[in-house]
């Protein structure tokens, strides 16, 4: 009777790495072609996804039901729901269990920051100051999400989820969505906005204080959408002054952009040193 060894099996293939020569060039590449599709204006449409997306996510933490519409809307109940709270911890607690168990450590330390700050919010925050959030989380993930998702670009998140692929179209979306955001809170032109001849477009091009007043006015309404309302609503139902969100989103666009270079200077430095880490 024959008997079978460890050396009869024959081992499954490693899977792609996630960090290697093909994945650090294509990163800047990634970059230039949603600067192109900005530019020809297709980027808005992933740019306006990621805008809602903000909004689902700020409202997921804040115990709240949300349903996302791409592009168009997100659905947020009014008040926040004990059950929706519970299912938002319990899906991270088995992100956060399964990122603990197969040593994807970037992932558990996303994981427990959103599971914390979930806590947080339930104990101590308001209806109001939760309808705030749920309001600022729109631009503001508009810069943030995507520094997530470059972060997470370099990371196993899960062979299961295939992420050695959708990393690349999932970081087009969010850079098309980054670049044009950040070019205007931040105010550094890179040839997104203001290069058209109409003289109001020009004078708020990239002066984040110019565009917020804009907005506030109403005068963005029929180009900007979502965003007219939410400057809106901030202002005028919950005090703030177009001066605070200039500063804050433009600290947001420079917070981003440092978490991108870093993300890019770890998966240089990782994939020197290391072919295939797992993070």
């Amino acid at each position: 009777m024959e008997t079978t060894t460890e050396d009869d099996y024959i081992a499954e293939p490693p899977p792609p790495p996630l960090l290697s020569t093909t994945a650090l060039t294509l990163f800047p590449l990634i970059l230039a072609a949603a600067w192109f599709l900005d530019l020809i204006g297709l980027g808005l449409l992933m740019h306006g996804t990621i805008h809602e997306f903000g909004h689902a996510t700020a409202a997921w933490l804040c115990g709240r039901w949300a349903i996302l519409v791409p592009i168009v809307l997100t659905w947020i109940s009014p008040a926040r729901s004990t059950t929706a709270t519970c299912l938002a911890a319990g899906a991270l607690l088995i992100i956060l269990w399964r990122a603990w168990t197969k040593g994807r450590y970037g992932l558990l330390i996303l994981s427990t920051l959103a599971l914390l700050s979930m806590l947080a919010i339930f104990f101590s925050w308001t209806d109001a100051q939760a309808e705030t959030a749920i309001i600022y989380s729109g631009i503001a993930g508009e810069m943030a999400l995507p520094a997530l998702c470059a972060t997470l670009y370099f990371c196993d998140v899960s062979p299961r989820l295939r992420w050695d692929f959708w990393r690349y179209p999932l970081l087009l979306m969010a850079a098309c969505c980054w670049l044009y955001s950040a070019s205007i809170w931040s105010g550094v032109p890179i040839g997104l906005i203001g290069w058209d001849t109409d003289p109001q477009q020009e004078r708020i091009a990239h002066d984040p204080q110019a565009y917020l007043d804009w907005l506030n006015d109403g005068a963005g309404a029929s180009s900007l959408g979502s965003n007219d309302s939410d400057i809106h609503r901030l202002v005028h139902d919950y005090h703030w002054t177009t001066k605070q969100l200039a500063c804050h989103y433009r600290g947001i666009a420079a917070g981003s952009a440092i978490v991108i270079l870093l993300a890019l200077l770890y998966g240089t430095l990782a994939a020197a040193l290391k072919p295939a880490p797992r993070v």
